[in-house]
C-alpha cells in the first residue's frame, strides 16, 4: 500500500491505538499531535522508544551510551570529546514530524500481537477505511500547509538499511504505517499539533472490533485492555 493508497498488502484498514480516553476523543475530534523520530530516540518506552529510529545509530554520553570506535583513513578517531553522535543515510539528511498507525489485513495476522499493541500502546482506537488514506493525506497537507506522503514501514535485521521507512524486525509485530508531514532537523524533538478539520467523515464508527482467522475469533472492546479469544 503506498501513499497513493494502493493495496499491496491486502489492507482492510488503518488503526490507531491510544492510551487514555481524553486523547482519544481529541483525536476523533481531528485533534492530532506529531512527534519526529529523535523524540523516539530518546524513550524508554517498551514498543515506543526505538534508539535507533531512521538512523543507522546513535550514542548519547549523557544518557549511558558508549561511544563506538571510528576510523578515518584507517586511523582512529579521538572521541573523547564527542557528547553525541548520529549516523543516518546519506540521501536522507532531514527527518520529518510522524503519525503512526497500524495496518490491519485479512492476511497479515494483526490480531496476534493485538494484546501486547493494547499494552504498549493503550486500548483506545481510532480506525480508518484503506480508501481514506488519500483524502486524510490531503486533510494533513490543508492542516500544516506542509508536503504529506504515508508509507507501510519495512523491517530488516540489516542496521544499515534503518530509515524513516525501515525499522528493525523486533518491531515487525506493529504492522506500522507512517504518515511523514514536512521535514525538519534530525535532532528536532517539538512536537506538532494540528487539527484535521473533517476527520469524523473517514474515520469508522463502533466500539469493538472482531476478527476472525482459520475459526479463531478475537475481539477488541474500546477502552477494554483485555484482548478475548475464542
Amino acid at each position: 500500500m503506498d501513499h497513493n493508497g494502493k493495496n499491496t498488502q491486502r489492507a482492510v484498514a488503518l488503526i490507531k491505538l491510544i492510551s487514555e480516553e481524553q486523547w482519544y476523543l481529541a483525536s476523533r475530534n481531528g485533534d492530532m499531535m506529531l512527534r519526529t523520530p529523535h523524540y523516539f530516540r530518546n524513550k524508554e518506552d517498551p514498543g515506543r522508544g526505538d534508539r535507533h529510529e531512521s538512523c543507522v545509530g546513535y550514542w548519547d554520553r549523557k544518557r549511558g551510551h558508549e561511544m563506538p570506535a571510528i576510523s578515518s583513513d584507517g586511523a582512529p578517531m579521538d572521541m573523547a570529546d564527542v557528547e553525541t553522535l548520529l549516523m543516518y543515510p546519506i540521501d536522507e539528511q532531514k527527518d520529518a514530524w510522524m503519525q503512526s498507525w497500524s495496518i490491519v489485513g485479512p492476511d497479515n495476522y494483526y490480531e496476534e500481537s493485538l494484546q501486547r499493541l493494547v499494552n504498549e500502546f493503550g486500548p483506545y482506537f481510532i480506525l480508518m477505511p484503506v480508501k481514506h488514506i488519500v483524502n486524510y493525506i490531503a486533510m494533513l497537507e490543508q492542516a500544516t500547509g506542509l508536503s504529506v506522503r504515508g508509507s507501510p514501514v519495512q523491517y530488516s535485521d540489516d542496521p544499515m538499511k534503518r530509515s524513516l521507512t525501515v525499522k528493525d524486525s523486533e518491531f515487525a509485530y506493529q504492522k506500522e504505517f507512517r504518515f511523514f508531514v514536512g521535514e525538519c532537523s534530525k535532532f528536532e524533538t517539538q512536537d506538532k499539533h494540528v487539527h484535521v478539520e473533517g476527520i469524523d467523515k473517514i474515520l469508522s464508527v463502533g466500539e469493538s472490533l472482531k476478527f476472525e482467522t482459520a475459526g479463531k475469533k478475537t475481539y477488541f472492546g474500546l477502552g477494554h485492555k483485555t484482548i478475548i479469544c475464542a
